[in-house]
């Protein structure tokens, strides 16, 4: 899509999501302070960047991986369960 940076958000409370954003490359870039109303509380949003040059060296073992999850997802489709 010849991007030159993509933008990522997070909850700071949201660890699976802030770790996904780390996995894939990208740079924390700041935090938006008391940024969402959870209905109770003001949280705090990470903000996230990564640039189309950080990307370039992670596609491939990104890409690998997730064709050894498709395999794993496959696998467990064609296995029976146990009685």
């Amino acid at each position: 899509m010849s991007l030159h940076k993509l933008n990522g958000e997070a909850l700071v409370s949201n660890s699976a999501s802030v770790n996904l954003h780390k996995k894939f490359g990208f740079t924390r870039e700041g935090v938006f302070r008391d940024q969402h109303f959870d209905g109770t509380h003001y949280v705090d949003v990470i903000r996230f960047g990564l640039l189309s040059a950080e990307w370039e060296p992670q596609r491939d073992r990104l890409r690998a991986r997730i064709a050894q999850l498709d395999a794993l997802t496959d696998q467990r489709k064609s296995t029976p369960p146990p009685p």
